[in-house]
């Protein structure tokens, strides 16, 4: 995964299955990311894994196939981005085990695969809206089909 920003900003990127499951991705406890510095300058290609780099090893997607979604997030302010890391802390992640978030079970029983996907893009909206200027999102889907 490679992006630009036109201002400095942290970066994250979140992935989410086929079954709406979110993961993180970067930032990352994996020992190839740890020390990666989040924060990207204007203009400069910022790679997870960096191609250059010798630890970094290939990422195996297992589970179910179908759509298959990363989401590149930049937060150019402190305050932001430490809201989205406390968001983002007990998720699972790449090297870590953890939540499954959103939770699959409401007050109103089970939710749906497409609710769990909604739910996290309408997440990163209403932050982009209350928070103008100061976050912007991507999506990029992709098909994860079975061997």
């Amino acid at each position: 995964m490679e992006l630009v920003t036109a201002a400095p900003a942290y970066a994250f990127l979140v992935s989410q299955d086929a079954l709406g499951e979110l993961s993180t991705i970067f930032p990352s406890q994996c020992p190839a990311l740890a020390d990666r510095n989040r924060m990207v300058q204007a203009g400069e290609l910022f790679q997870v894994p960096s191609l250059s780099d010798p630890r970094a090893g290939v990422l195996e997607i297992v589970g179910m196939p179908g759509t298959e979604r990363i989401y590149a997030i930049a937060v150019s302010t402190p305050v932001l981005a430490a809201e989205l890391v406390d968001r983002m802390k007990e998720v699972q992640g790449l090297c870590r085990s953890g939540k499954v978030f959103p939770d699959t079970y409401l007050a109103a029983g089970p939710q749906l695969q497409r609710e769990r996907i909604l739910w996290w893009q309408n997440y990163l909206s209403r932050l982009s809206l209350d928070h103008p200027g100061q976050m912007d999102w991507r999506e990029l889907k992709f098909e994860h089909r079975p061997y």
